[in-house]
């Protein structure tokens, strides 16, 4: 099955294969739930589109196809995700980094973004799977409390929304044998990296430092934020530099959340 739907008198809960994971969303409170719940999917597959680093049609396609000064004209989605990736690029000081790790002679900096598209400085390709997640999750959530839902959560792998009326107690839990520790989430998101069960099932780094290109440490690492693609952002400069994290995760009201094989922590810490 493509979906699947559960009700609970006034709560929908349905599931889809999306952005390489299941994504679930259980929302109330909507005068016509099942359509807006699958407004709220189809909003995630055009992120999905749009955003794909492997497709050579989608607006991360184009932009890898660009030559040096060359503008393209990109979806009012895909510039708002860059937007917010640039930031923290700029925030990091170039520990988050959209341009992908292959292109060793481009960073952030060569990127310009402008009103209808952006302005590619130095031929390279953009990789935003560090947070394009995380903002199909806040779009979603939107997309449900514009029609009209008095809660809702949306999960997408390790991200997690829970908006409006509603309280979530969430198990954190590392690919490696830990006791779990759990949080709870009121209108607020998490995101969630594990970089050594990604590095056990696909052999190969997930996350690299912006700058140095090296791979993150072995550390499991939640954030939870206001927004999902700040907790997703967050997780990775939480990995890729201990130093810089903390007046970060300070500024966006964040918290993070980490097991080092032994122990839990947290910053700032509780």
């Amino acid at each position: 099955m493509l979906f699947s739907t559960i009700m609970a008198g006034n709560e929908r809960r349905r599931a889809r294969p999306l952005l390489g994971t299941i994504v679930r969303i259980t929302a109330t409170g909507m005068t016509d739930p099942d359509a807006a719940i699958s407004d709220a999917f189809a909003e995630i597959a055009m992120i999905h589109a749009l955003m794909s680093f492997q497709s050579s049609s989608s607006d991360l396609g184009r932009i890898a196809a660009a030559k040096q000064g060359e503008h393209i004209v990109i979806d009012t989605r895909t510039r708002d995700c860059l937007r917010v990736a640039l930031d923290w690029a700029a925030r990091s000081e170039g520990v988050f980094d959209p341009v992908a790790a292959c292109c060793q002679d481009a960073c952030w900096k060569h990127i310009d973004l402008d009103r209808d598209g952006v302005q590619i400085l130095r031929p390279l390709r953009v990789d935003l799977s560090g947070i394009a997640k995380g903002y199909a999750v806040d779009r979603a959530t939107a997309v449900l409390a514009a029609r009209g839902a008095s809660s809702a959560v949306v999960e997408a792998g390790g991200d997690l929304r829970v908006s409006g009326l509603r309280e979530e107690t969430v198990a954190l839990r590392p690919g490696w044998a830990a006791q779990a520790a759990c949080i709870t989430l009121s209108d607020g998101a998490l995101a969630s990296s594990d970089p050594a069960l990604t590095k056990e099932q696909t052999g190969k780094p997930e996350h690299l430092h912006g700058q140095t290109r090296q791979p993150a440490p072995d550390l499991f690492v939640s954030v939870a934020a206001p927004s999902c693609m700040d907790a997703d952002a967050l997780t990775k400069i939480v990995l890729a530099d201990m130093k810089i994290a903390p007046p970060l995760l300070k500024a966006c009201g964040a918290t993070a959340y980490l097991h080092d094989g032994s122990c839990w922590s947290s910053i700032p810490s509780s």
